[in-house]
């Protein structure tokens, strides 16, 4: 559940509290995760907020969901923190569903995200 859960953290940082919380070091808004000490400083270090269009924003190839697995090239832009825990995300995502839904997220707060 690991990458799921990483997955479910990265979501909830679109209420800016969340990501503010996190950023600050408080984990208890995350509390129903189970998070290990490596992915929390992951998730945290995903925080991080770079405005749109700056040049240390990570280009990242993202998937579509195809029957059980990720499919597909389709270029991103995302800080650096949160380009390494999408990709971890992504590697260790299981369940299709699971996949779709991140996938759906990642593809709407892509170059967005603040």
């Amino acid at each position: 559940m690991a990458a799921e859960d990483v997955a479910e953290a990265l979501m909830r940082f679109d209420d800016p509290e969340v990501r503010r919380r996190v950023s600050d070091g408080d984990f208890t808004v995350l509390e129903d995760l189970s998070l290990s000490v490596a992915e929390q400083r992951l998730v945290s270090e995903a925080t991080a907020v770079l405005p749109d269009g700056d040049p240390g924003k990570v280009p990242l190839e993202a998937g579509e969901v195809s029957g059980h697995a990720l499919t597909g090239p389709q270029v991103q832009y995302w800080p650096p923190g949160t380009a390494r825990a999408i990709e971890y995300t992504l590697g260790g995502l299981q369940a299709p569903d699971v996949q779709a839904k991140f996938v759906a997220w990642q593809g709407s707060r892509a170059d967005e995200f603040p």
